[in-house]
C-alpha cells in the first residue's frame, strides 16, 4: 500500500472513532435499530406513574376510538332521495318468545310511516300518515293517523 493511502486509512480510521466510537463497526445493525426502543423502555421502567397514567390515557382513547368507529360503521346514513311520488318506511319490533311452542303469544308492534315527495323532486316532503299494527296474544289492532297525530281509522 502506498503511503498517501495508509494515511486515509488512518484519517477515516479516527473519524470514524471519534464520531461512532470504538465499538461502532462491532455492534450489529439490528441492535442499532433497538437501541431507541431500549431507551424508551427504560424511561418508562424508571417513571412507573406517568407509565401507568399514560398506558390508562391510551387504553380510554382506544375504546373511545372504538365506541366512535362503531357508531359510524353501524348508524345509517341519511342522503337525499331524489324524485320521489310516495315513500314508506317501517319499523317492527317484537317481544316474548321467538322460538318454542308457544312462539304464537310473541307481541309484535309495526309502525310505517307514508311520505310524500316535494314537488321540485330534491327531497322527502311532509308525512302523509302513519299506520300502526300492534298484534298480541289478545288479537290485532290497526291505527291510521294522519300528520297531525290525529287517528282517523281504528279497527281490532
Amino acid at each position: 500500500m502506498s503511503q498517501a493511502r495508509k494515511q486515509t486509512h488512518e484519517i477515516v480510521d479516527r473519524v470514524r472513532r471519534k464520531y461512532l466510537g470504538d465499538e461502532a463497526e462491532k455492534i450489529p445493525i439490528w441492535q442499532r435499530l433497538l437501541q431507541p426502543l431500549k431507551v424508551v423502555l427504560l424511561f418508562f421502567v424508571r417513571h412507573k406513574w406517568l407509565s401507568l397514567i399514560l398506558v390508562i390515557a391510551a387504553i380510554a382513547l382506544f375504546f373511545v376510538m372504538l365506541v366512535l368507529l362503531e357508531d359510524y360503521v353501524t348508524k345509517r346514513q341519511a342522503f337525499p332521495i331524489r324524485n320521489v311520488l310516495y315513500q314508506s318506511t317501517e319499523t317492527t319490533s317484537f317481544s316474548g318468545r321467538q322460538i318454542g311452542p308457544q312462539s304464537h303469544l310473541r307481541d309484535r308492534d309495526s309502525k310505517s310511516l307514508i311520505q310524500k315527495g316535494n314537488n321540485d323532486g330534491t327531497k322527502l316532503g311532509e308525512i302523509l300518515g302513519i299506520f300502526k299494527m300492534e298484534s298480541t296474544d289478545e288479537g290485532r289492532q290497526y291505527q291510521l293517523e294522519d300528520q297531525g297525530k290525529t287517528r282517523f281509522a281504528y279497527a281490532v
